[in-house]
């Protein structure tokens, strides 16, 4: 199934059983994109791609800024900081330990999941540092307008 995409032109999807699933590349990263429920709003979804990857990008650093926030992006900063492995975040980052600003800026999204079904539909974005360094990521879920319904931390 072949899909126009607001700001990623033709993206071919793949059947794989009641799933839909592609790769794009986002920010310099391959993302594996999932789509389950009615397969008749994927073309209206990925219409609306464009605008839930900035909107993601948005809801991290809200997030990040919230003080009141406990389970999101600064909890996983955190974890990096805490308890990844040192040898292979420092690699990242010329040998030096990183700040909290400069792990932000290195988030990346790894996947995009696509509810469509006809009582809740969503958006979920998997976001996290790469190069095997945490079992967690960051994950954002959005509602069908595109809107912040939550910011967690999931293994």
């Amino acid at each position: 199934m072949q899909v126009e995409s607001d700001g990623y032109g033709t993206i071919e999807f793949e059947e794989n059983g009641d799933i839909l699933e592609s790769q794009i590349a986002i920010l310099g990263e391959d993302v594996t994109i999932e789509i389950e429920g009615n397969k008749d709003g994927v073309v209206d979804a990925m219409s609306r791609l464009w605008r839930l990857v900035h909107t993601y990008q948005e809801a991290l650093e809200a997030d990040l800024a919230d003080p009141s926030a406990s389970c999101g992006v600064a909890m996983y900063l955190e974890h990096l900081l805490e308890d990844a492995d040192k040898e292979k975040l420092q690699a990242m980052f010329n040998g030096a330990t990183p700040t909290k600003e400069q792990l932000f800026s290195r988030l990346v999204p790894y996947g995009i999941r696509i509810n469509l079904d006809e009582r809740e539909s969503y958006f979920q974005v998997d976001v996290g540092i790469g190069n095997n360094i945490s079992d967690y990521l960051v994950c954002v879920t959005l509602d069908s307008q595109a809107k912040i319904q939550e910011v967690t931390v999931e293994s």
